[in-house]
């Protein structure tokens, strides 16, 4: 159990144990908002905070980051949300849409500040593996956003960091695939065929 892990490095004063651990709960209700059950976004929410104000504290920048990106995916979830209930928005009247559209907004810009809070942490101690996620996780939410442009360029950008590390081949195989499904969106299969 994660809440009683965390409170045994509470007691033995393992502040890095405790971060992970809340880490762990945040990714739970990230996965139990992703089944349908919105209000754990909060949850999720809430313990990536906490872990992020642990690690801020102790110095560790490289786990803050991860924080932050975190917290940056659920907001990017959230902007998802809202923006499929705008899309069913014939059910709602003009200010249900209202509120819909500026929810959706909110979303959006807490996304991208901490994703780019989060990259500006990883340039500051040369944490590229993390960058390139962070950048990666960026593109993804510009192409669900359908900011095809700037998915592009943080795509982009993403591919020529991993040439330059030793990255797994994984994180490259994800880039190219949704390099690949910005190029189609962008209506250039000739270009998606390439990233194949």
């Amino acid at each position: 159990n994660y809440e009683k892990a965390s409170e045994i490095f509470s007691k033995i004063n393992y502040q890095q144990g405790v971060a992970t651990n809340l880490n762990a709960i945040g990714v739970v209700y990230e996965t139990l908002a992703n089944y349908n059950n919105f209000e754990n976004f909060s949850e999720a929410l809430k313990y990536y905070a906490q872990a992020r104000d642990i690690q801020k504290k102790s110095g560790n920048k490289v786990v803050e980051a991860k924080s932050i990106g975190n917290i940056g995916n659920i907001y990017s979830q959230m902007y998802g949300y809202y923006q499929t209930q705008l899309d069913a928005s014939e059910k709602y009247s003009f200010n249900q849409k209202d509120s819909l559209m500026q929810l959706a907004k909110e979303n959006y810009q807490k996304a991208t500040n901490n994703y780019q809070k989060a990259q500006k942490i990883q340039i500051e101690i040369n944490d590229v593996d993390g960058f390139v996620i962070t950048e990666t996780n960026l593109g993804a939410f510009y192409i669900s956003s359908k900011d095809y442009p700037k998915a592009l360029e943080q795509l982009d950008d993403a591919l020529e960091k991993v040439k330059e590390i030793d990255s797994p081949p994984y994180l490259t195989s994800i880039i190219l695939y949704y390099h690949s499904q910005t190029n189609l969106f962008l209506r250039k299969p000739e270009k998606a065929l390439t990233d194949i």
